[in-house]
Formats: structure tokens, C-alpha cells, sequence
């Protein structure tokens, strides 16, 4: 065999070797990229969640009020579609950037609110430890004015908008009284007794709008965060 090509196997043996180990390199550096969401329904629809075109919640339908958990999706930003129950046609359709989390504290939630685009929003939640009883709340109706919530002797929240959050509150857990009104109104627009359990985490979240009827209708709903 020659010098010429002799050299020439050993560079490509050189070559060979360098992008065996970058390769092994990115494998180690490289994060897993995927997550999972929950999928809150506070709309009127019967739905299924779609990513790319794969559907995400392959065991039931997510029902009106209702929560998906441990939805499986890729990292970044992608498409996700909905569609009504049994029909094949996408309801709506929108991007979202699903960031990864390394650790149990927090969590990407998405809430549909209505039946368009501008309807859905994401939530990157901070969760609090598991050593007390939290609970937040999400104006998740698409309605004009602002809510003042209350919950329990501390909790007390005003100007709260469509698509926005407080923080996760600390409450003493047994029985306690809701109340939301739109802010600066003296009507209550919704009320009742929450049972909150010791050191779990509590959403509470509004659906549906003012004048709306059946699964449409103005409520609030509790569920939980983990």
C-alpha cells in the first residue's frame, strides 16, 4: 500500500474518531425534549388536543370544566389544534412554546376558554411546596370588566383579567366561602363553600361567560394543581 494512501485512512480513521465523540458529546449535553402539559376545558366544548396532528388525550374526551394531566409533548414551539368531540374538523388552532422544566416545581397548563384562538393561553406555573394549602385563581372567561375574588378570610384579589393569574396563596384547609364579582359591582356572581384538603395545591378558575347558557354559562370550578 502507498504512503499517499496510507495517509489518506488515517485521516479518515481521525475524521471517524472526531465525530464519534461529538456525537457522543451532543447525546450527553443534549436534553431530553420532551415534557408534559395539563390541559384545563373552560369552554363550552367537548374537545380533543392535538400536537402536529397527534392527538394527546387517547384515553377519554376533555369534558367542559374538565382536566387532562401528563399530556405528553415535545419542547418549543408547535401547533396545537382542538376539535370538538366526533368531529373532524380543527376548532382552532394555535402556537405555543413549551418550555422544559428540570424539576417537579414547575409546569407548562394550558386553558381553552372559548372556541377561537385568542381564547386559549398558556400558564407557566411556579408551584409552591407541598407543606401547607395553596390555592390560586384564573379569570378563564372572556368577559369585558375585571374580577375581585375572594376566598377565605385571606385571600382577596381585585382587577383580576381575562387570561391572568394570582399567585398560589396559602389557606388554612377545611370549609371555606368563595366569592367573585366583576370589580367595583356588589353582585356576586358566583359563590359557595370550597372543601380544601391539607397540603394539597388548589386552581381555581371561572368559565364560560355572563349570559351564557348551559355549558356555556358563567361558574367557577376548583381543581387540582398536582
Amino acid at each position: 500500500m502507498s504512503v499517499r494512501n496510507n495517509s489518506f485512512l488515517f485521516f479518515l480513521l481521525i475524521a471517524t474518531l472526531l465525530i464519534s465523540c461529538s456525537k457522543a458529546e451532543d447525546d450527553v449535553l443534549s436534553p431530553d425534549r420532551s415534557t408534559t402539559i395539563t390541559v384545563i376545558n373552560a369552554g363550552p366544548d367537548t374537545l380533543n388536543i392535538y400536537q402536529k396532528g397527534t392527538r394527546l388525550n387517547s384515553g377519554s374526551n376533555l369534558l367542559p370544566g374538565g382536566q387532562y394531566t401528563g399530556l405528553q409533548v415535545s419542547v418549543g414551539t408547535t401547533n396545537y389544534q382542538f376539535k370538538r368531540a366526533g368531529m373532524p374538523d380543527v376548532l382552532m388552532e394555535a402556537p405555543f412554546n413549551i418550555q422544559l422544566f428540570n424539576n417537579g416545581a414547575f409546569k407548562n397548563t394550558l386553558f381553552v376558554a372559548g372556541q377561537s384562538a385568542d381564547k386559549v393561553f398558556l400558564l407557566r406555573d411556579s408551584l409552591p411546596a407541598a407543606d401547607t394549602t395553596y390555592i390560586r385563581f384564573v379569570n378563564a372567561s372572556p368577559i369585558e370588566k375585571t374580577l375581585e375574588v375572594s376566598i377565605g378570610n385571606n385571600f382577596k384579589y381585585e382587577n383580576v383579567a381575562f387570561k391572568a393569574t394570582t399567585p398560589f396563596i396559602p389557606i388554612v384547609n377545611g370549609r371555606v366561602y368563595m366569592s367573585i364579582r366583576q370589580t367595583g359591582d356588589t353582585t356576586q356572581i358566583a359563590k359557595g363553600y370550597l372543601t380544601l384538603t391539607k397540603n394539597a395545591t388548589y386552581t381555581l378558575f371561572t368559565k364560560g361567560v355572563l349570559k351564557g347558557i348551559g355549558t356555556n354559562a358563567f361558574g367557577a370550578r376548583m381543581l387540582l394543581a398536582r
